[in-house]
This record gives structure tokens, sequence and C-alpha cells, in this order.
């Protein structure tokens, strides 16, 4: 039997896995697990992109092409992020991170995307 004391830190509730002659199922375990280590990622992502953004524009001052381009992207960046609760924190329920709680796949997404904007703005920025 698995100790009540594993539980999920955004549920409280205890995690219940599934016993198959004893032994936990170990898919159910790395699930929960990876669902912890994810927990506020999509906001920290999407915080970090808007920040970066902003410092690119302040750079980027002299090139009024590059500044608008920017500019424009920034805005449509807060809006996304603004409207589906992205920036949000994971205790909120109205946080991105906590709607796809159940949906691990689509939150994976959204962070690889987030990720992938990060590096790519960091590149920019170097």
């Amino acid at each position: 039997m698995i100790p009540a004391c594993l539980h999920l830190l955004c549920y409280q509730e205890p995690v219940e896995a599934n016993l198959h002659d004893g032994m936990p199922n170990i898919r159910s375990a790395m699930l929960q697990q990876r669902a912890l280590m994810a927990i506020g990622a999509i906001a920290s992502k999407a915080k970090t992109s808007a920040r970066l953004f902003d410092k690119l524009c302040y750079l980027s001052e002299t090139d009024l092409t590059a500044r608008t381009v920017l500019v424009d992207q920034s805005g449509r960046l807060k809006f996304w992020a603004s409207n589906i609760g992205a920036f949000n924190e994971t205790p909120l329920l109205s946080s991105l991170d906590h709607r796809l709680r159940e949906a691990p796949r689509v939150a994976d997404q959204i962070r690889g995307f987030l990720g992938d904007l990060v590096e790519a703005l960091q590149k920019i920025r170097q």
C-alpha cells in the first residue's frame, strides 16, 4: 500500500496509485512527479518572455522598424497571456497551469512554445 503522505501539492489530496501484484503503477507515479515539477512553469516562461520583450524594446530605440515589430509582438503575447491566464500563478483557479493540470500534453506543448520563444528572444538580445 502506498503511504497516504504522498500527495500532489496542487490538489492536497492523497495519491492513490494503481497496484498490480503489490507494485505501484510506475506510469502513474511518473505522471504525478512530472505534474509536480511543471507547476507554475507556464506562468514563469510567459513572464520571462514578456520581460525579454520589454528589454528588447528598450534596447532597440534607435532601430524604429525593429522596435515597431517588437512592440507589436510583445503586445500580442501580453494580450494572449492575460486573456488565457498564462501570467497567473498556480494557486489561482484562473491560471493556465491550473486549468491544464488534467491535460499534460497540451501543457507540455505550451511550455515548449514559450521555451522556444524565450530562447529566440535571448538569442536576439545577444
